[in-house]
């Protein structure tokens, strides 16, 4: 594309910069919920992470009940790394031919091991078990579905200039409705809604938007981008995790109630999230760090 066209897009553009997750909380026909529920009861260094040679990127983390067991992910480091439920480590699991891996989410425990899906920034989900004693896995291993993130209806012209890393963060999945649920970071900030019977590897999938246009107002009034996300089937309740904000707020998927649970998350980059033993949750942070927060 020419400069000039460039230019001249981005005068076009300027007013949707200016709206997009600028949304005044005076605006809103209803104030956000705030109940501060959980507080933080333990902070976590993973020193093994610390102390390897290779990439602190720590961008993802998910509990296994069966196992008694978290896993980590490395965005940009190509590891996972299985913990004991008081997070030593367990092994160390090297990932390859992954394209910027950001987050994953437990599906269910088959004969081998523990089935993830692994969602990549581009916006494809990665389906596959991770065998139990395995220390390397391949990309090839997986079932790769493809996502259209453009198709949530938000799409703009300034859009798709802004939205270079700026793509899916996070991944969570609802068994009883059988859909995975992918958080776009920003550009705009969006969680989309895939049904995983439509899947395919032959085509493109294209996802709905979970959020009406007023919840994203009350949403982007509070947080500025998305960076994880968790759905708690007990209570059909969605978790949002901010790494600009360094918030946490859900969505009530029944009563659509949008609550602010967590105003102040002390880690310099929190980036991953889920609840594990006990119904603690547990939020991770690049480049090596976690918090513990317990509810009140």
């Amino acid at each position: 594309m020419k400069s000039s066209a460039v230019v001249l897009l981005l005068v076009v553009s300027l007013p949707f910069i200016l709206l997009q997750g600028c949304v005044s909380p005076a605006s809103l026909d209803e104030p956000l919920t705030r109940d501060d529920q959980y507080t933080a009861s333990q902070a976590l260094t993973f020193d093994f992470i610390k102390q390897a040679a290779h990439s602190d990127d720590l961008s993802g983390i998910a509990w296994v009940p069966d196992t008694q067991s978290y896993y980590l992910l490395l965005n940009a480091g190509g590891f996972i790394y299985e913990v004991d439920a008081h997070f030593q480590l367990i092994r160390e699991i090297r990932i390859k031919s992954f394209d910027d891996p950001e987050d994953l989410t437990f599906l269910g425990m088959t004969e081998s091991g523990p089935k993830f899906a692994i969602v990549e920034e581009r916006g494809a989900l990665a389906v596959g078990v991770i065998p139990d004693a395995v220390f390397d896995l391949d990309r090839e291993m997986f079932e790769i579905i493809e996502l259209d993130l453009n198709h949530s209806g938000l799409w703009s012209p300034i859009s798709w200039l802004m939205s270079k890393n700026k793509g899916a963060e996070g991944v969570a999945f609802n068994e009883k409705a059988n859909v995975f649920y992918v958080a776009k970071e920003k550009w705009p900030l969006d969680v989309l809604e895939v049904s995983h019977k439509t899947m395919s590897t032959d085509s493109e999938v294209n996802p709905t938007r979970v959020f009406s246009a007023s919840e994203l107002d009350q949403i982007r009034s509070e947080i500025r981008d998305l960076s994880s996300i968790h759905f708690d089937a007990d209570s059909e309740i969605l978790y949002l995790l901010s790494d600009e904000s360094r918030k946490i707020l859900t969505l009530d998927l029944n009563t659509r109630r949008v609550t602010v649970i967590k105003d102040t998350l002390n880690l310099p980059q929190p980036e991953g999230m889920t609840f594990g033993e006990g119904g603690k949750l547990i939020v991770v942070s690049e480049p090596y760090f976690g918090l513990v927060l317990e509810r009140q």
